[in-house]
């Protein structure tokens, strides 16, 4: 499977997350709810690894 049709297959639930986090607007560098729903959403997508802002960052 290509890039191209993976992102059509989630193309749906991307929005849905897109969405959210608009919704649920955090400014600044700490965002709790913006980080806990990233992260929720991580298992559905095995080829998202996430290290977070810290990790990376130190």
């Amino acid at each position: 499977m290509d890039f191209y049709e993976r992102a059509l297959e989630q193309q749906e639930e991307t929005v849905t997350h897109r969405r959210w986090l608009h919704r649920n607007t955090e400014v600044g560098l700490h965002t709790p709810k913006g980080q806990t729903s990233v992260q929720s959403a991580l298992p559905v997508w095995p080829t998202v690894r996430f290290a977070g802002w810290r990790s990376i960052h130190k």
